[in-house]
Parts: C-alpha cells; structure tokens; sequence
C-alpha cells in the first residue's frame, strides 16, 4: 500500500537523524508513534476496504498519531522547528 511506504519512508529518514541532546528522547518517541502508526493505517485501510463506515471517524484517536502530535507540540514548545513550512 502507498500509505504504508510513505510511513516507512518517513520512519527511515527521521531514523538517520540525529536529533540535539535536549529532545533526542522526544525524537525517539516521535520515530515510535510513526512506526505505531504506520500498523494502525494498516488496521484502518482494512476498515476502509470493508466498507465499515465507522473507519474514517476513528482516524483522529488513533493512538500513534496522538503519541506523533504530542511529541511534536513538546518538541516545538522547547523552540525545535520539527515540521518546517517551506
């Protein structure tokens, strides 16, 4: 599945980084939650294939992409640009 390369193509490149000492906790975390993710997509595309029509809602609660956004706002909060716009 396209969804599941993009998530293991991500996990990969933020694998290679090596993140400064004061969030290289959080970026461990953050690869975890997309690699947690990654198999959660895999649950929900199934969902999808299916035809549950409860799927698509459960999206938002999933608890990789909680744990992803978390991290993030952690992370940017201690003044690390994580998601660059540009």
């Amino acid at each position: 599945d396209k969804a599941r390369r993009v998530f293991t193509g991500i996990e990969i490149s933020l694998v290679e980084i090596v993140p400064p000492r004061p969030v290289a906790a959080d970026h461990r975390r953050l690869v975890a939650g997309i690699g947690e993710l990654d198999g959660e997509i895999a649950e929900l595309l199934a969902s999808l294939r299916a035809s549950d029509p409860t799927a698509f809602g459960r999206l938002a609660s999933l608890p990789g992409l909680q744990t992803i956004q978390k991290v993030t706002r952690d992370m940017e909060d201690r003044g690390y640009d994580v998601i660059r716009n540009g």
